[in-house]
């Protein structure tokens, strides 16, 4: 059995003292020259095995975190998603818009959209969307209603002291479409308006030509 041989059986843990104890100097010499460059070259294969080893359980490490990140964003998106098509088709609904209606308040939208997730203040942002998309009409119908609260206001004044014989009830009252329109215009903004008051402004803004004083 050659040196390098019986150095290999000593490096992997085997007692080979038998083996050596009649080596010559010269050979005792060799031998540990040899067993000492074997130990080298094993030491350079188990750092590369560890370095292997290191770095594949950081690719592990990054996969798995990759994994979790990608799971966390499609949760989150889902979640999201679930929430906005709640807080869209209650707003819908409670504007009385149709999907064909929609489409500016979608497109607005996109520039006020805070990202949240809760379905309440995403409605939040579809009320802010709205009054971007409708903001003339908006503005419009509270000019409009001011008038409408300002004429109602003159016209108990003006009618202060007057009969009471056609007061009472309003069941059976008939109302002009324009005051339809108006109470219509003022719930849009969140502004309380009767269909009394609405039809008293009207009549008092345009005069009682053409209306019918119930």
């Amino acid at each position: 059995m050659d040196i390098k041989e019986i150095a290999g059986k000593e490096l992997g843990g085997e007692d080979v003292s038998e083996l050596v104890k009649d080596f010559t100097d010269e050979q005792t010499k060799e031998y540990n020259k040899t067993f000492l460059s074997l130990s080298k070259e094993a030491k350079s294969k188990d750092l590369a095995e560890v370095v292997a080893l290191r770095k594949a359980k950081a690719d592990l490490k990054q996969k798995t975190d990759d994994l979790s990140s990608d799971q966390a964003k499609q949760f989150h998106e889902k979640a999201r998603g679930e929430q906005l098509v709640k807080a869209r088709s209650k707003f819908l609904a409670d504007f009385g818009l149709t999907e064909d209606t929609a489409k500016s308040l979608d497109e607005e939208f996109k520039s006020v959209d805070s990202g949240k997730i809760d379905a309440d203040l995403i409605y939040g942002d579809f009320k802010k969307a709205y009054a971007k998309a409708n903001a003339d009409t908006l503005i419009e119908a509270q000019r409009a209603n001011k008038i409408l609260e300002k004429n109602a206001v003159d016209y108990n004044a003006s009618s202060a002291g007057s009969s009471n014989s056609g007061g009472g009830s309003s069941e059976g009252k008939k109302y002009s479409n324009e005051a339809y329109e108006a109470v219509k215009a003022a719930r849009v903004q969140g502004i309380p308006l009767s269909l009394d008051d609405a039809e008293k402004g009207l009549m008092f803004g345009k005069g009682t030509k053409g209306w019918k004083v119930i």
